[in-house]
């Protein structure tokens, strides 16, 4: 499968974004790939979440489901859209490294972002993604993500839907929704059971809720 993902990416022409001007971070511009990608991912997101922007378009469903593609974009929405822009535009840079760091080895971010040896730099977002802190989720943006993310998953392919089911089984238990969050997983583990990133998640969310929830 992956191979088939890689031949994907090599015949395809540089994607585009369709973004709002006002989510465009200039100053993101001239820095390296990795760190293009998640800026672009945040102002693509951001658009998809505003309610007073037009309706969210087919093609913008499509960006967003070739983005999670890309290593660590999966927890890199999840956290964008549960504590918003500011978290995510601090994140962009840990994201790009991590995203370097396990391409440099080898691996394709299937999980190990919320695994035990992420990059130093990369240990708050990844306290974040465990639920590890007491930093309250936004559930207004959490409310919309899921909106928009369950339109996405129903427009995908069944072979691409797998990360946008992690999202929102992340989202789900991020809110105190551990059945709902099993259930995503469920259907992720039916379409690809050897996921190690629903593995971990389903270990994760049987572990604990997270600290956010609990007073």
């Amino acid at each position: 499968m992956l191979e088939e993902i890689a031949g994907l990416f090599d015949d395809l022409p540089t994607l585009c974004l369709t973004v709002a001007q006002k989510h465009i971070r200039e100053d993101r511009l001239d820095v390296s790939t990795n760190e293009r990608v998640f800026a672009a991912l945040v102002a693509l997101v951001e658009t998809m979440l505003d309610e007073d922007g037009p309706e969210i378009s087919p093609e913008q469903h499509g960006q967003l489901l070739f983005l999670t593609l890309v290593p660590g974009v999966t927890f890199a929405v999840a956290l964008q859209v549960a504590f918003g822009v500011a978290m995510a535009d601090a994140n962009v840079p840990r994201f790009a490294e991590l995203t370097t760091c396990l391409e440099r080895v080898g691996l394709d971010a299937d999980g190990d972002v919320v695994l035990p040896q992420p990059p130093p730099t990369f240990a708050p977002t990844a306290r974040l993604l465990r639920g590890e802190v007491r930093r309250a989720i936004d559930i207004a943006r959490v409310s919309r993500g899921i909106q928009v993310l369950r339109l996405t998953a129903a427009l995908a392919p069944a072979l691409f839907v797998v990360p946008i089911f992690c999202v929102l089984a992340w989202l789900h238990w991020a809110r105190g929704q551990r059945p709902l969050a099993m259930a995503y997983l469920s259907a992720a583990q039916t379409v690809d059971p050897g996921s190690r990133m629903v593995t971990r998640l389903s270990e994760l969310f049987m572990v604990r809720l997270p600290l956010w929830l609990c007073e």
